[in-house]
């Protein structure tokens, strides 16, 4: 299921247009492997790489606070994609088994019981942190 940029010089030139840290690339490389496309892809035409979400081709740097803040979230066409591919039998993997659930489950502010989604338990700055330091992110 892993997806990589093709060629040196490809990832070389997408690396260095985001300034990019190596959480970053790591966020961008997981939400391949969990079936995000690059917006401005026909799998996500809806999102424009020029938006400069997250998951766009480029990324440039802008005065404009809403583009800046975009380059660190995910657009709604790569939300979509991640939904659709954890649907898929292939994604089971992915869950814990219904066994296990009762320890890990948790109360919604109404209440009602609720299972943690992928990445609930160790996120992406927790996971920057074991790698780089505590101090990180």
């Amino acid at each position: 299921m892993a997806v990589t940029v093709s060629g040196t010089e490809e990832f070389e030139r997408f690396a260095h247009s985001r300034v990019m840290s190596p959480c970053s690339i790591k966020s961008i490389e997981k939400k391949l492997n969990l079936g995000a496309f690059h917006d401005g892809n026909p799998g996500a035409a809806d999102c424009p790489s020029e938006a400069n979400f997250l998951m766009a081709v480029t990324v440039s740097g802008t005065e404009e606070f809403e583009r800046f803040a975009h380059s660190r979230v995910m657009s709604p066409c790569s939300i979509k994609s991640i939904e659709k591919k954890l649907k898929t039998p292939s994604a089971k993997c992915l869950w814990k088994s219904k066994k296990d659930l009762h320890k890990m489950s948790k109360k919604s502010s109404n209440g009602e019981s609720m299972t943690p989604l992928p990445g609930e338990m160790i996120g992406l700055r927790q996971q920057c942190q074991i790698a780089f330091s505590p101090h990180y992110g």
